[in-house]
């Protein structure tokens, strides 16, 4: 089974439905994060993994987790991208060898640098995912594209399908660097 590697971007507002309800922020206006699926999902068979800073409420002991809101890897395994309400869409970048295992995606993703706080400029989860993608490279499990410009493209794509039902850019879609 094929199973690719794509950047997603997600809404940090409401529901991408909402069609371009968030003010343009650039790059800032998405949570960057990657999915790794089957070539054709068929539901719970993907896998997602990102960097973020959140902090929430525990409504066991409604306490505060992560408070200081220090970076951390996430991943969830065994899901739907499409039952995410915030998945703007992705852009494939690359494919997992037939050889690498579920532990062996994870371990790459988790040995990724997080970001830093207080840095200039800011770093984010979008300077995770560079990472990510340069060690996708290193491992040949991606092309070699010029990092840069595959963001700024992916912002433009982003806020083409933030338009909803009048975007003119499928959900998911092959990332082909211009030459």
């Amino acid at each position: 089974m094929t199973r690719i590697i794509s950047v997603a971007l997600y809404s940090r507002g409401g529901p991408v439905a909402a069609g371009g309800s968030q003010k343009p922020l650039g790059s800032k206006t998405y949570h960057w994060g990657i999915l790794v699926s089957p070539e054709k999902s068929t539901g719970r068979d993907c896998a997602a993994y990102h960097a973020t800073d959140k902090s929430y409420l525990d409504t066991t002991t409604y306490r505060m987790v992560n408070p200081e809101m220090k970076w951390y890897f996430e991943a969830k395994e065994n899901i739907d991208p499409e039952l995410s309400t915030k998945l703007v869409g992705h852009l494939v970048i690359g494919k997992v060898p037939d050889k690498a295992t579920a532990a062996d995606i994870k371990a790459l993703f988790n040995s990724v640098p997080l970001p830093v706080k207080n840095q200039n400029p800011q770093q984010s989860c979008k300077t995770w995912i560079a990472n990510a993608i340069l060690a996708l490279q290193k491992l040949k499990w991606a092309s070699t594209f010029d990092v840069k410009k595959f963001m700024d493209y992916a912002v433009l794509y982003a806020d083409e399908r933030m338009k909803g039902t009048t975007s003119k850019e499928p959900k998911m879609k092959v990332y082909v660097p211009k030459k």
